[in-house]
């Protein structure tokens, strides 16, 4: 069984998944095909030797990691793949993403029942490529804002971010807000530091329960629906 790190993000009941901007990917086509379906297990362990991460890869999987992707290792850290899973609503999401790294997955995307709710998601391969943020997103076993995450964000990276965990603060406003539930207020300060470097501005909303959402005033939601639309639209594959 591989070590599963603990899942450090509660889903609120008061997101809304009809955000103006979360359709945006749907545009983007998808596919549940993958290659590995017809080889046997030496040449798939052939096919992983030649496995790189393309510089957009690296870009969506600091947003996965922001957000409700996580990476779990079966050998000390020697090796991760990279887990992610969503409801049905985000189902068309859930395959672009599995589109965007096809060929590092080896049956695609999946569908499973869990209690009453279907949930979609993929698993890559187990590979090094994937170390160096399993370095970086975790620490004791629990995720973390890393403390470099300011060289690690993109315009890209929010952009998966906010489809993960962001919405409208409400119908009624166009300011924004990203759950980010489970990440203390420390990590939360570096986000914001990070934030500002393209432009956006940030406060910090204390829950009930004492963990923190990122509130994004509307001029910085401005920014973050084009950072969407250049991410998700671009015909450039970096």
């Amino acid at each position: 069984m591989f070590d599963s790190p603990l899942r450090d993000y509660t889903p609120d009941s008061s997101k809304d998944d009809e955000d103006i901007v979360r359709s945006a990917w749907r545009h983007a086509g998808v596919t549940g095909d993958n290659q590995y379906t017809s080889m046997n297990t030496k040449e798939i362990r052939e096919k992983k030797k030649d496995l790189k991460l393309s510089k957009r890869q690296r870009q969506l999987i600091v947003g996965l990691l922001l957000g409700d992707g996580h990476l779990e290792t079966q050998n000390g850290g020697r090796t991760y793949r990279l887990k992610v899973e969503h409801g049905s609503a985000q189902r068309e999401y859930l395959e672009w993403l599995a589109k965007e790294f096809q060929e590092w997955l080896l049956s695609g995307w999946y569908e499973k029942r869990k209690g009453a709710k279907l949930v979609y998601g993929f698993t890559t391969v187990s590979h090094p490529a994937f170390r160096f943020y399993g370095a970086q997103f975790y620490q004791n076993g629990k995720k973390r804002i890393p403390p470099m995450i300011k060289k690690l964000m993109t315009p890209l990276s929010l952009a998966i971010w906010f489809l993960d965990d962001g919405s409208a603060k409400s119908s009624k406003h166009r300011s924004l807000v990203i759950h980010s539930l489970g990440y203390t207020k420390k990590d939360l300060v570096i986000v914001q530091d990070a934030l500002k470097c393209f432009g956006i501005e940030s406060a910090l909303h204390k829950q009930r329960n004492s963990s923190f959402r990122l509130y994004l005033p509307y001029a910085s939601s401005l920014v973050v629906e084009q950072f969407l639309l250049q991410g998700i639209f671009s015909a450039e594959r970096l």
